[in-house]
């Protein structure tokens, strides 16, 4: 799990700074492993080795939407949808918060590649969130 602080301005223009969890669950990366030859690991590899940002983007657009949720409280739950069934990352993807973190990834293969490592369950099986800067 990645715990990640943003610092944004709002469309008020009003400074903010909110508190994003990341996470995908051991059968969620199993499912995505499955989906793509060579697991996720392997095709984000492969992306990056290309250096195709259009495929680049795409792959983190993908990663963030899937990982994006909330944590509970108690710390027994991280819900990616709201009570209606939509998904969190549909209403996070619209805001600057989102746009900032999406930037620093692209712009920033280091910080992406221990952010994405981050929210892999192999990465930190029993651990607090790693808070990625």
């Amino acid at each position: 799990m990645v715990k990640k602080i943003i610092q944004y301005v709002d469309y008020d223009g009003v400074e903010k700074s909110e508190e994003c969890y990341f996470n995908l669950s051991e059968s969620e990366l199993t499912k995505l492993d499955a989906k793509y030859d060579g697991g996720l690991r392997g095709v984000l590899q492969k992306i990056v080795d290309s250096k195709d940002v259009r495929e680049i983007m795409k792959m983190f657009e993908l990663v963030l939407h899937l990982s994006y949720g909330e944590k509970s409280v108690d710390g027994k739950h991280f819900w990616k949808r709201d009570k209606e069934g939509h998904d969190l990352a549909d209403a996070f993807e619209q805001t600057p918060a989102y746009d900032k973190l999406f930037t620093e990834l692209l712009s920033n293969p280091e910080y992406a590649a221990k952010f994405v490592e981050g929210i892999l369950p192999a990465s930190n099986k029993g651990s607090k969130p790693v808070q990625v800067k």
